[in-house]
């Protein structure tokens, strides 16, 4: 499909005779494969996993914090690189939440979810700053989505429910949502495996340009793969 066709490059015959490592070891994570020694024991890197051992099934890798928190900065860190490097007079940040008239402003500590959509901030002189947040998933439930595409999807959902909540908000927490609800706010979101949703590129695309858009979404394929990879080698 679509978001295979964005690893394409990574699977270049060039690249085939020099492959990344981290490549086959995300291929195999993402399987989805029985323990390959059923009775072998192995330890999480996480220290809250630290006290238990696991069955040797590197899928946990996709999921557990080290991965997820790693990866995800990584992507963040790329994306908020590109954007500079699209537009010398753009002001990009990352880490940011909506101040009191929707421009972004510094994330405080702690600040999760709806409430700091901007991971990475990218805004040009004269025009409303756009939100990118970032989210790399392991699976999905939706059968007739992509993991990218039902990532991107569900990010959405999330932004429409902290929004349009079914029951009655405070007067403060209407007041603290309410510049949240006016934004430019675009997923930018990925599988474990390395691709990404075809509306996210779309967007990116329309601000990088097809060449560095492609780029971005190469490096950040190789961030994902080498990021749970370390983790898994590090079990």
């Amino acid at each position: 499909g679509t978001e295979a066709k964005r690893l394409k490059r990574l699977l270049s015959r060039e690249a085939l005779c020099n492959p990344d490592p981290s490549f086959p070891a995300t291929l195999f994570a993402i399987s989805g494969l029985p323990p390959s020694l059923a009775g072998e024991r192995i330890f999480c890197c996480s220290s809250s996993h630290a006290a238990r051992a696991e069955p040797l099934h590197p899928k946990h890798h996709l999921d557990c914090r080290c991965a997820t928190t790693g990866r995800h900065n990584r992507v963040r860190d790329l994306l908020a690189q590109a954007l500079r490097s699209a537009n010398s007079e753009a002001t990009v940040r990352t880490e940011q939440t909506a101040g009191p008239t929707g421009a972004p402003a510094p994330r405080a500590w702690g600040t999760r979810g709806s409430f700091a959509p901007g991971d990475v901030t990218y805004q040009t002189p004269g025009q409303a700053a756009k939100y990118f947040d970032v989210v790399v998933s392991a699976s999905t439930k939706k059968t007739s989505m992509s993991t990218s595409a039902a990532a991107y999807q569900e990010k959405l959902n999330a932004r429409h429910r902290f929004l349009h909540p079914t029951f009655p908000l405070s007067r403060h927490d209407a007041a603290a949502r309410a510049p949240l609800s006016s934004i430019d706010f675009t997923p930018i979101a990925f599988s474990a495996l390395g691709d990404m949703a075809p509306n996210s590129f779309n967007v990116l695309q329309c601000i990088l340009g097809l060449g560095p858009a492609n780029d971005f979404a190469d490096n950040a394929a190789r961030a994902i793969h080498s990021s749970q990879a370390l983790v898994a080698a590090n079990a």
